[in-house]
């Protein structure tokens, strides 16, 4: 191990740094606000009209988080974020209402989906001033087990895929974090992967093994290759992915992932000639839905009968037979849900929420690009960091935004020191000190 990331790894051992240092008994108040906070946002238990008790939670400690932002790079642009699409919402549901049906229960539910992953983002910016990003990311995966058990429907169909594979990386790769040891971490990753390959559940390998790949790509020594410029990580970070998809799509139509895998999938490029439009033919209804009306809907609108057809019409581009019930039940059944966190993030809150879904692109690349070249994000970081950004195109938001959440608190801390947004490496000897009170990027320990 070089001395530069034995210098990282001493810093992320000390207790973290914050604004308003405590001792004694307020230190201990403040670690169980946080982590109890932490809990209540995870575990997601709804009172009523998509308010939790996280939300509750989050409110209460508002005097606390809120000043916490501006100690992050991406803490105040989320935060502006949040308050503009909260706006847009109310103003598009109201400009919708002339010729769409209106819920205002679901415009405070689905608003709250943004408000409150950023507000979960805060709080977890604020435990870090008091707790290890370990504890954290373990009690935030805690509380996501114990939302999974008390979900009916995480055991109708595929309980690794519908329910416990996130919670269990999380709370897996945070207790692997916590050694420090980078193999450990990879084979943590591994075995996920293999689970996922067993339980049927395509994504989920494919994910795990590109975090194996990346944490592994942070072993090699630097003295033997040149440091990595974030351009060069995203590059290969595409070849990473471009590999494992091929690999995987040979794997399926092999079946060595499985027979009902592999039917599923030879189905699905036989269809739409390609697996991923295959396997998410709404990615057709949301780009027909977005050329017909750019924008949006509103996050309280439900969608009406020429929304509908123009949904299975560009569906039937991709040669998807619409005709099912699935349009009517699913993707518009309670409200407008299609299947990207993207996607619903244009409906809920139009052209601002294309624009917070390219400002969660850019930061989850940078979480992956700068933690890759500084070797600075482990195993939970970099897999929480390759979901989220699966799930921006293939996934609902509201499955997703915990997932997100977690991923940019953990991320941005990781890689985001406000006086140091883009400059040199945080683990090099001869780095500018930060001031007293500012978060510097350390390790997850």
């Amino acid at each position: 191990m070089s001395a530069q990331t034995s210098q990282l790894e001493a810093q992320a051992s000390a207790a973290p740094r914050g604004a308003a240092p405590l001792s004694g008994a307020w230190l201990v108040v403040a670690q169980v606000l946080a982590i109890a906070a932490i809990f209540l946002i995870s575990s997601r238990q709804f009172l009523g009209q998509g308010v939790t008790l996280g939300h509750v939670a989050s409110l209460f400690l508002l005097p606390l988080w809120v000043p916490a932002f501006r100690r992050y790079v991406g803490g105040v642009t989320l935060g502006v974020l949040a308050v503009l699409g909260t706006l847009a919402s109310v103003w598009l549901t109201r400009y919708s209402s002339v010729d769409h049906v209106v819920t205002y229960s679901d415009s405070i539910a689905n608003t709250l989906l943004l408000v409150g992953t950023v507000a979960a983002v805060g709080v977890i910016f604020w435990a870090r001033e008091y707790l290890p990003l370990w504890a954290i990311a373990l009690t935030y995966g805690i509380g996501m087990l114990a939302s999974a058990f008390t979900r009916e429907d995480s055991w109708v169909t595929n309980p690794w895929k519908s329910a416990l594979a996130v919670p269990l990386a999380v709370i897996t790769l945070a207790i692997a974090e916590r050694t420090g040891q980078r193999w450990l971490q990879i084979l943590v990753l591994l075995a996920l992967a293999a689970a996922s390959a067993l339980l049927d559940s395509r994504s989920y390998f494919a994910e795990f093994l590109l975090a194996a790949l990346l944490v592994a790509w942070q072993m090699i020594p630097k003295s033997k290759t040149r440091r990595a410029s974030a351009l060069r990580v995203l590059a290969v970070f595409g070849a990473f992915g471009l590999v494992i998809y091929n690999l995987g799509i040979a794997l399926l139509v092999e079946g060595v992932l499985g027979e009902r895998a592999q039917e599923r999938s030879v189905e699905q490029i036989e269809r739409a000639g390609n697996i991923l439009l295959g396997a998410r033919p709404e990615a057709g209804a949301t780009v027909a839905l977005f050329l017909d009306r750019p924008l949006g809907f509103g996050a309280g609108v439900l969608a009406n009968g020429e929304d509908i057809d123009t949904a299975k019409a560009g569906m039937r581009v991709l040669n998807y037979d619409p005709d099912n019930g699935y349009v009517e039940n699913f993707l518009f059944g309670a409200k407008f849900e299609l299947h990207s966190m993207a996607g619903d993030l244009w409906a809920y809150f139009g052209p601002v929420g294309v624009v917070v879904a390219i400002v969660a692109l850019v930061m989850l690349l940078q979480i992956i690009t700068r933690g890759v070249a500084f070797r600075m994000v482990g195993g939970l970081g970099m897999f929480l960091a390759v979901q989220s950004l699966w799930n921006l195109f293939f996934n609902p938001l509201y499955t997703s935004a915990p997932v997100l959440a977690i991923a940019l608190g953990v991320g941005l801390a990781l890689t985001a020191d406000r006086r140091n947004p883009l400059g040199g490496d945080p683990a090099s000897a001869d780095a500018p000190a930060a001031p007293a009170g500012v978060p510097v990027a350390p390790a997850i320990r």
